[in-house]
């Protein structure tokens, strides 16, 4: 049945929705006066000039923070894209991991759940993409889709990390990011940072990378049960 579904999986992705397209930018006459950037713009700028690496962890030690301050074990949240109806969860979880059939160990686990949907007619689909990191974090490890809805099979499925899941990755963690400096500027402090909370999806950016990856999977092979990398907190 798994097969099956499998071979559906070219028409389920084909009903993914296509990128928004931006309204054309007004005329603007420049009177030789600009207006001081925002606190949004310059911490949009600041995040653009970090690198990935520094991005995620910065990220790390706020969520570490966050966890200590709201006496949390581990870090769990939503953040609800602004222009659309699509939205990713994060889960942060400082312990150790061990990878399943190795000796490989690892300090923590960040899993991104990016959640899109389409419709039909009647018919709607969901789509749910995780990614999954381990320490040290920034290179993605593991790749999921789940498509669900009005569709003959779900389909669970495995592949392999590609450069748009990758920038997938990124942008979520970006994203992240900044949500948690703007928050930072404007209080001073992490200890009530809202674990829901809606984020800038500026020009539709994080929308079209997912629709690109729901897109790429159609050139993938999923990777079999054997290749499949598993994550386990280790056992005491």
């Amino acid at each position: 049945m798994k097969k099956y579904a499998l071979t559906l999986l070219p028409f389920y992705l084909s009903c993914a929705p296509p990128p928004k397209v931006e309204e054309p930018a007004p005329i603007v006459i420049d009177l030789g006066k600009s207006n001081p950037p925002t606190m949004e713009e310059e911490l949009e700028y600041f995040s653009s000039e970090l690198s990935f690496k520094e991005v995620a962890r910065s990220t790390e030690d706020s969520f570490q923070k966050i966890a200590k301050l709201q006496n949390r074990a581990s870090l769990e949240g939503t953040m609800y894209l602004d222009n659309s109806n699509q939205r990713f969860t994060y889960h942060y979880q400082p312990f150790p991991f061990c990878e399943q059939y190795t000796d490989n160990r690892y300090d923590g686990k960040i899993v991104f759940e990016y959640h899109s949907s389409s419709k039909t007619g009647e018919k709607k689909m969901s789509n749910v993409v995780t990614l999954t990191d381990v320490t040290p974090y920034g290179s993605l490890d593991k790749v999921e889709l789940h498509v669900d809805g009005d569709v003959p099979f779900p389909v669970d499925t495995t592949f392999r990390s590609s450069w748009k899941a990758q920038q997938l990755h990124e942008r979520l963690f970006r994203t992240a990011y900044q949500e948690i400096a703007e928050h930072y500027q404007h209080n001073r402090s992490l200890e009530n940072f809202e674990l829901q909370r809606i984020a800038m999806d500026k020009n539709w950016e994080t929308y079209k990378l997912n629709h690109e990856l729901l897109q790429g999977f159609l050139d993938q092979e999923p990777l079999f049960w054997d290749k499949i990398r598993i994550f386990n907190p280790c056992e005491l």
